[in-house]
């Protein structure tokens, strides 16, 4: 195809925003060889004959994803799942796999253990939370990617009616309103914001049962058909699997970096006292990593006397379920 074609079709989304605006503008290419590694990413045989206006493009048949690590397995789940409803990410990630405890469970599970393991056990759930929303949204932008299409964060709600719709700007205000007041209480958890009265009864008053947080991607299901033949296949066993394990290796590198700026924040003297056993290194790091009233946060504690890993694993069960059913409701 010759050059300009490329803006004629699905290819035109694999370039970068600074080459389709300027094959826009001059109708030619800056730098064809970047053009080529960008194309080349995504299909087999690319090549770019000719200059300038010229040019012409031959692309070759979609390339598969190969291996199998996270984002591999999640890319393969989401393009087969994608549709044009906005879906929340618990959705998501019971659907593909990379689920969690749900809240209203193991938060009442965890009250049962004792108060240094409560603490930790809810350092690792907000931990695994955060990295799960940035795996999943990693793995969703290129699924998106490799159907040609766009995707947007929505506020939706479901009406007392049934009817599902985005959320009016003049709610969606009100109930930020009301989620940063009860931040500033120390109720963070969006589940606990859902659960509070007053939230309830703004929802209530608009005619809205419940809400939550959506993807919504846009795109030409023509397109999906073939990014289906470009992925290799995965489950959602296999999804938790790969799950657990980026976690466990993200976590190892997390706690030897913390201990590592521990170790760094222990100066030549105080380091000579160690030595001559005046004091010990573990007390000069609980001083460090201490509050006014002596304590020391539950993570650290596990960093210091080296027992991160083996509480990781000892807790487990508050933090991954056992993949079996559907996916999850929306939130």
């Amino acid at each position: 195809m010759l050059v300009k074609e490329l803006l004629q079709n699905e290819y035109g989304q694999y370039l970068s925003q600074y080459e389709k605006k300027y094959l826009e503008k001059y109708g030619r290419l800056h730098n064809m060889e970047t053009v080529k590694k960008q194309l080349s990413k995504y299909f087999k045989n690319v090549s770019i004959r000719g200059r300038g206006k010229k040019a012409v493009v031959y692309i070759g048949k979609p390339k598969p994803i190969q291996g199998d690590d996270l984002k591999t397995a999640l890319v393969s789940q989401i393009v087969r799942e994608l549709d044009p409803c906005g879906r929340s990410l618990s959705y998501w990630c019971g659907t593909t796999g990379l689920a969690l405890v749900p809240y209203d469970i193991n938060d009442k599970a965890i009250e049962e253990l004792p108060d240094q393991d409560q603490a930790l056990a809810r350092y690792f759930i907000r931990y695994a939370r955060t990295r799960q929303r940035n795996y999943f949204e990693s793995a969703y932008r290129q699924a998106v990617k490799m159907v040609g299409g766009t995707w947007q964060r929505v506020h939706l709600g479901e009406m007392t009616t049934g009817q599902i719709t985005i959320i009016p700007t003049e709610l969606a205000g009100e109930l930020f309103q009301i989620t940063e007041k009860l931040k500033g209480q120390g109720i963070k958890h969006p589940a606990k914001i859902k659960e509070n009265k007053e939230y309830r009864e703004v929802l209530k008053d608009y005619g809205f049962s419940h809400d939550w947080k959506a993807y919504e991607a846009t795109y030409d299901p023509a397109n999906k058909i073939k990014a289906m033949t470009a992925v290799t296949s995965s489950d959602r066993e296999q999804v938790q699997h790969l799950f657990r394990e980026a976690l466990t290796a993200d976590l190892v590198k997390h706690a030897k970096a913390d201990a590592k700026k521990l170790d760094d924040q222990i100066g030549a003297e105080v380091r000579e006292l160690i030595e001559l056993h005046v004091m010990t290194e573990r007390a000069v790091k609980f001083d460090l990593v201490s509050d006014r009233n002596g304590n020391a946060p539950a993570y650290l504690t596990s960093v210091i006397d080296g027992t991160t890993m083996e509480k990781w694993a000892e807790l487990t069960p508050f933090i991954f379920p056992e993949v079996a059913g559907d996916g999850q409701n929306e939130e």
